[in-house]
């Protein structure tokens, strides 16, 4: 491989599990009573599918099947799911993304995309979106989930650890770019000598020199025995640098110089000594306002971006967000000896962890992503191990999180997200049935809608009110038309 070329993994910028060949729409568990269902998927063989107790038969991660829903509280009375060209028709009792519907609604493709949350029986999460069609292949290379996004990252990893070049990952705050680049370093030639992680931005300016390439003893005051460095710790190894964009400009000519040389001259040494050292960088948005306003060298850029990486965010892969909750509740609940309150000896009439609780987890957008999640996760264990049912009210970061539906947020009484919320949300789903207003209902339009939910503090119910319809037909304008989310963007 050329070492001068750059390259592409296959992960790309997308925010979304975009329909391709490769999928199919379908379900996934996002909540079970047994919590080993958890992440088991369905794909709709036709046209229209019912879902019960009974049936249809659900699989795993491996493609093995598991069974149909098999509880007691869903009802023997379907939900069913008609798939047209351009839409699908969900018909029964469930409550879809914060709505109770007691009837039908009609849901644009388009919406499968991000994913649709239904609660069954209030013991039941599905994720209504496109799931694979095919059980996944390859290294897992540690990472939680099975969704289009991480699948996508790990076909990535894979090729990065077969490449000898820099890498440079891009992702969000708490994405797991860390985790990526010790995936990387463990399937790579490489795998048996360090992994060093240095977090750029608490490295102090002042000493950076002699942090990554060493001293002398005696090079300073207080250098009372030599010191290798980053690049030292890290020979024959890999060294993770992340927060890249925050590398000292006065740095960055010496590190390039590290990476195309192979060597370091350490603070106070005449002599350079071999630096054998494969660098990944990681960075967010930060990078490219930095190289833009001159801060940071497009030279080191183009070298450390000799292959790149997109770690997706948290929102990009919904489906997962359970499986990284079960992974945080089970470590934490371990901890305190309280794990058969997640997995209990015997099958419950009462859920530790309710669906609806799951639920407004599953639809928040997760700024924080995997960090974030994991933080909540250990605040709900301890919040309620020493509980028969644990209640957003017992955690009160929750009553932060606001759901992550903007629609969600409307019928909850919330502003969009970002905005400032005077007011608490109003409690409960609203219903939705199908059955709709008279034909003397006024004429709706985006301007008269979007004037209204302003003025009414994003109230659903005051706006439908104002503009003298039913909430359930101001409900299906604004999901039809995606005017909050546009104003929102």
């Amino acid at each position: 491989m050329d070492e001068d070329s750059t390259l592409s993994a296959d992960t790309p910028a997308t925010t979304t599990a975009e329909p391709d060949a490769q999928s199919q729409i379908g379900l996934t568990l996002l909540w079970h009573p047994d919590v080993r269902r958890v992440g088991d998927r369905i794909g709709f063989a036709a046209d229209m599918t019912a879902l019960s107790r009974r049936s249809p038969d659900f699989y795993d991660r491996a493609g093995q099947p598991t069974g149909p829903l098999a509880d007691q509280h869903v009802s023997r009375t379907p939900l069913v799911f008609v798939c047209h060209a351009h839409a699908i028709e969900v018909s029964g009792r469930a409550v879809v993304d914060g709505v109770r519907l007691n009837g039908s609604i009609t849901l644009d493709k388009a919406r499968l995309v991000e994913g649709v949350v239904i609660e069954i029986a209030q013991r039941i999460v599905a994720l209504l979106h496109h799931v694979p069609r095919r059980p996944a292949g390859g290294p897992t290379h540690g990472l939680v989930g099975d969704s289009h996004a991480i699948r996508r990252l790990r076909r990535a990893l894979t090729q990065a650890a077969l490449a000898t070049v820099p890498v440079l990952l891009h992702g969000e705050t708490g994405s797991g770019k860390a985790a990526a680049a010790q995936a990387i370093h463990a399937a790579s030639a490489r795998s048996d000598g360090p992994f060093r992680a240095v977090n750029v931005a608490a490295v102090p300016v002042e000493s950076a020199k002699a942090a990554f390439f060493g001293h002398a003893r005696g090079a300073f005051a207080g250098a009372e025995v030599a010191h290798p460095g980053y690049f030292g710790e890290s020979h024959h190894g890999t060294l993770f640098l992340d927060d890249i964009d925050r590398l000292p400009a006065a740095l960055q000519p010496m590190v390039l110089q590290a990476i195309e040389a192979g060597e370091v001259q350490a603070v106070g040494d005449h002599r350079a000594r071999p630096a054998d050292v494969r660098v990944i960088a990681a960075a967010g948005d930060g990078l490219a306002r930095a190289v833009s306003a001159g801060a940071f060298s497009p030279a080191l850029l183009y070298r450390l971006a000799s292959l790149e990486v997109r770690v997706p965010p948290l929102r990009a892969r919904r489906d997962d967000i359970p499986r990284l909750l079960l992974l945080g509740l089970e470590r934490e609940l371990s901890r305190l000896g309280a794990i058969d309150r997640l997995r209990p000896p015997e099958p419950r009439p009462q859920m530790w962890l309710g669906a609806s609780l799951v639920a407004l987890l599953c639809r928040h957008d997760w700024p924080g992503n995997v960090r974030e999640l994991l933080n909540i996760a250990r605040q709900i264990a301890l919040a309620g191990f020493a509980r028969d049912e644990v209640s957003a009210d017992d955690v009160p970061a929750l009553g932060r999180l606001g759901p992550a539906a903007i629609l969600t947020e409307l019928l909850q009484g919330e502003p969009p997200r970002r905005a400032v919320r005077t007011s608490p949300p109003l409690v409960g789903p609203v219903e939705v049935t199908d059955v709709d207003p008279t034909d003397a209902d006024p004429v709706l339009t985006e301007h008269s809608v979007l004037d209204a939910l302003r003025r009414c503090d994003w109230s659903i119910v005051s706006a439908a009110a104002e503009l003298g319809v039913a909430k359930s037909t101001l409900y299906r304008f604004v999901t039809e038309t995606r005017i909050v989310r546009k104003a929102r963007e």
